[in-house]
């Protein structure tokens, strides 16, 4: 299940960072100040019913998540990627709302972190 997925699994993301935190936060960083335009591609995807579109953005943005370990966000940019593969739009809806209450969460985790 998707909400048992932590928002941030920071030793994983340290790991694949070698316990970088200056250089991990920094990315964190630049990636949220981006995400914005990619999610507004997305939203634009589903109004539109752009299936191919929304597998291309969720797929871009999904690689990012995973590098970070945002996990929780990761598994549902994957879930909208389906969707945008599928051309199985009904759902998409509702794992983007999901996606953003997620990355909420996940910037929260982070600035737990950087404060420590």
């Amino acid at each position: 299940m998707v909400m048992a997925l932590p928002c941030l699994d920071f030793v994983d993301a340290m790991e694949r960072f070698e316990n970088d935190r200056e250089f991990y936060f920094e990315l964190v960083g630049e990636f949220l100040g981006e995400v914005k335009e990619t999610f507004a591609g997305i939203e634009r995807a589903i109004e539109n019913c752009d299936g191919k579109e929304l597998q291309s953005r969720a797929h871009s943005v999904k690689s990012a998540l995973g590098n970070l370990g945002a996990k929780r966000a990761y598994q549902l940019a994957y879930e909208l990627e389906v969707c945008g593969k599928s051309s199985r739009m009904e759902s998409a809806p509702a794992h983007f709302e999901q996606l953003q209450a997620a990355m909420d969460g996940f910037a929260a985790e982070v600035v737990k972190y950087k404060a420590a």
